[in-house]
């Protein structure tokens, strides 16, 4: 893999078990609709096997669903109305539906390409006050 292409803000870290990037995003509390994208560049011959979405809100990670050979996934019976995932060669895509203070949390894309392994993170920053 030979580029990530992120607008997000830069925090990077390391890994044993996968190369890592994180992204700070800023996020209003209620607001809809809300794309997460990672963006990135295949290399000629290499293909994505899988791509695994999970939140970590800081007390523990939880998967939120895979697409395998994609695009579309569906994630797991727990998540399945909070968000929606889409996967391919060129970048992969989760929506929250809704964003509440749960959404205050790091949100990751690992892709599997080969027996090559990238985690990408995203960290939504909830602001605002909760209105409910």
């Amino acid at each position: 893999m030979s580029r990530l292409h992120q607008s997000r803000r830069k925090n990077g870290s390391g890994d044993d078990n996968a190369r890592r990037k994180s992204y700070n995003y800023p996020v209003q509390i209620g607001s809809t609709n809300v794309l997460l994208r990672w963006n990135y560049t295949l290399l000629p011959g290499q293909s994505l096997l899988m791509t695994t979405f999970t939140i970590n809100d800081g007390t523990g990670q939880d998967d939120i669903g895979s697409v395998i050979r994609g695009p579309t996934g569906t994630p797991y019976n727990k998540y399945k109305d909070l968000y929606s995932i889409y996967s391919t060669s060129q970048f992969s895509n989760l929506t929250i539906n809704k964003v509440t203070e749960q959404e205050n949390a790091t949100f990751q894309c690992k892709l599997q390409v080969g027996s090559n392994v990238w985690a990408y993170n995203i960290r939504v920053e909830v602001t605002g006050k909760n209105s409910f």
